[in-house]
């Protein structure tokens, strides 16, 4: 019966990883003497608490950086955007849309999961333990589906024919983003509505049966394997698969586009040539950056989603829990958590506007003192700014992929003939 309570109980899931682990790891008969040996730090029995083992150290110090760092980071970049006018455009609206979302599993989740793998039980009742289950596929679903709704908006920002940017231009792009943003949160919380209704505690006895802990589970035992696995197939293929696939087509078809328009671009003027080339840069770096923000999202969920299709898809999966398994599920956890902070570090090494607002909020009172609070370069070009200042928007001249028969229709002569000066007031600040 015990081997039948741990099997459907101690996957490796944010909501119930503590009483998992002791489970799968001090309670296996699976591991050998050496591997009890590693986990517990002092050779003894495979029935040694699970908050003695010295990868509870470990993971407790990586959930603690992660605590410090996520709080600080996304605090930061939501202040960041909020606090500066030329900061407020689609791509850093929808970053701090993430920082949201991100700093709710580090003020709520990691704290738990924390508490969990010190305690090797779920000591918050049946509430909270529903409650976290739902943020966490919350969160998860925010972060994924606002970087495919980032892909989207970089590839209309290159790909798109020219835009008029004007004062109902502005208004209509502002209520764009907000029903953009809602319907991420629709969506989010759509999915999160299983875990919500369907998860709950499961007693799990200790090998000697003195002890009881209490595993928060969004697998319930009473539901079956058929639906254990439907739901894991499901959130791989919700938060994982699908996305990143409709995020590799839009990158792909964006690649396309930059290529095929590189050679097309209209004759103009020499200085709106130069122009014409610093945005096209601008948003090829841009969207580098986004890509890197991906393959960092693919990096921290990858190996936990493989994990879980392991586990809930192989019938002898306890038998076969070594080491290297739960080696790999206390990596795969570790950076499933480190995806909600990593995004301000991103920001912050390459992108050198946020670097300096970032370092002019973290160093102010430095600054004061040195009096270079005036003289913050915002831009690439060659002029420097307060940052309380706006610059160039690089959406403010539509850099649009220019075929020929764009030209064809503007008569052969430069579609970009509006002066710089025109779009001041929509001038903001990109990553």
């Amino acid at each position: 019966m015990l081997r039948l309570l741990l099997n459907n109980t101690a996957a490796d899931h944010d909501q119930h990883h503590g009483a998992s682990d002791h489970a799968c790891g001090s309670f296996g008969d699976s591991l050998t003497d050496e591997d009890d040996d590693f986990l517990s730090g002092n050779g003894s029995n495979p029935g040694v608490p699970h908050g003695k083992e010295v990868t509870t150290y470990i993971v407790t110090s990586v959930f603690f950086t992660i605590f410090i760092t996520g709080i600080c980071g996304n605090i930061l970049l939501i202040f960041t955007v909020v606090r500066n006018l030329s900061m407020r455009n689609p791509p850093n609206i929808f970053l701090a849309n993430m920082a949201v979302g991100d700093l709710l599993i580090v003020l709520i989740s990691v704290p738990f999961a924390a508490v969990i793998y010190v305690t090797s039980t779920w000591p918050f009742g049946l509430m909270f333990c529903k409650f976290n289950a739902m943020l966490q596929d919350i969160s998860i679903g925010v972060s994924v589906f606002t970087l495919v709704m980032l892909s989207l908006d970089r590839y209309t920002a290159i790909v798109t024919p020219f835009k008029l940017h004007n004062k109902r231009a502005a208004r209509g792009c502002s209520t764009g983003i907000q029903v953009k943003i809602m319907t991420i949160w629709g969506i989010a919380i759509f999915f999160s509505i299983p875990d919500a209704l369907n998860t709950t505690l499961e007693e799990i006895e200790s090998q000697d049966n003195q002890t009881i802990y209490y595993a928060c589970s969004p697998y319930p035992i009473a539901l079956g394997h058929d639906y254990h696995i439907s739901l894991v197939v499901g959130k791989f293929l919700v938060y994982f698969v699908i996305p990143v696939f409709v995020i590799v087509l839009v990158y792909s078809l964006m690649a396309r586009q930059l290529i095929f328009s590189a050679d097309f671009l209209p004759s103009t003027a020499q200085s709106n040539q130069q122009q014409l080339q610093k945005q096209m840069k601008t948003r090829k770096s841009l969207a580098k950056l986004f890509l890197i923000m991906v393959l960092l999202f693919v990096i921290c969920f990858l190996p936990k989603h493989i994990f879980l299709l392991w586990f809930y898809g192989d019938p002898d999966a306890m038998d076969h829990y070594n080491l290297g398994w739960h080696i790999f599920k206390l990596i795969s956890h570790c950076l499933a958590y480190m995806n909600s902070c990593i995004n301000p570090l991103t920001l912050y090494f390459l992108s050198k506007v946020f670097r300096r607002y970032f370092n002019r909020y973290l160093f102010r009172k430095c600054q004061r003192n040195s009096g270079n609070d005036h003289s913050w370069p915002l831009n690439n070009g060659n002029s420097q700014t307060r940052l309380s200042m706006p610059s160039l928007d690089t959406d403010a001249f539509p850099l649009t992929a220019i075929t020929p028969t764009d030209r064809r229709r503007s008569g052969g002569n430069s579609i970009y003939s509006t002066k710089p000066s025109s779009f001041s007031r929509f001038n903001t600040n990109y990553v």
